[in-house]
């Protein structure tokens, strides 16, 4: 391995010309390592089973712009090589179902910013129905579950007072129709601070603009709404998941 930094990036991504110069760019000043996120788009059709994965994956985005909840996420990161050398991080990786987390431990061992760079967000381009949509999810769940377990309880207990609140809301509003404000507000808002964020990111870069369409904004941003149902459905289901099967192999977890 040649070279002073060491790009990880997933073989379905699709990223803009000026991707890699931006990620490697906080490094230069100084960060230990840089990473980006991904954004599901559809390939053909605008299915159930795609909007609420995007949705579902919006999370992510939110969680790599607090430096507390970042990580080096494996599908497009810049970090240090000699980062990788000293700690002998290409031993760890086999053993690892994840590399986000392995490489995140020894980037903070070293004292070192983690950079989140949005300006190269690496787009997916794929249809998937609601079933393939929901066994995603509960994986990508079960990874926070195992490596990153308070992470796990902070995420399940938010969603599950987000869900309770329109049945709650709903009951009150028997006796007086106004409780079923309160009730929607969360959900409403949730819409269009979703809506805000998905329009930024179209405005990053014209490539974002052209694969992300307005119509599709729209939908994802109305789906979020779903996506709290179908997020917390996945989180029960997370935690009664002993183990996941994950490219041929059962990997058995805490």
């Amino acid at each position: 391995m040649t070279g002073d930094v060491v790009v990880f990036v997933d073989s379905d991504v699709f990223v803009h010309r000026h991707w890699l110069r931006n990620l490697v760019m906080p490094l230069i000043n100084g960060s230990g390592a840089a990473t980006t996120y991904r954004f599901y788009a559809p390939l053909k059709e605008f299915s159930l089973g795609v909007l609420l994965r995007a949705s579902f994956n919006m999370i992510g985005i939110t969680a790599m712009q607090n430096p507390m909840a970042r990580f080096t996420w494996g599908g497009s990161t810049a970090v240090w090589r000699w980062i990788l050398d000293k700690w002998g991080v290409r031993d760890y990786l086999p053993y690892y179902l994840s590399d986000d987390y392995v490489i995140t431990h020894f980037v903070h061992k070293e004292g070192l910013n983690i950079d989140f760079v949005p300006e190269s967000l690496a787009l997916t381009l794929e249809d998937i129905n609601i079933r393939e949509a929901f066994s995603w999810a509960v994986r990508q769940l079960w990874y926070v579950r195992v490596y990153g377990f308070r992470g796990f309880l902070l995420y399940a207990g938010s969603y599950t007072l987000y869900v309770i609140t329109l049945p709650i809301a709903m009951a009150l509003s028997i006796i007086n129709s106004w409780f079923i404000v309160p009730g929607l507000l969360p959900f409403i808002i949730g819409a269009v601070k979703d809506y805000v964020r998905i329009s930024s990111i179209r405005s990053l870069d014209p490539f974002y603009g052209m694969n992300i369409t307005r119509r599709y904004s729209i939908l994802l941003a109305l789906v979020s709404i779903l996506n709290v149902y179908f997020s917390w459905l996945a989180i029960i289901k997370t935690v009664v998941t002993k183990s996941i099967n994950w490219r041929g192999a059962r990997v058995h977890g805490i």
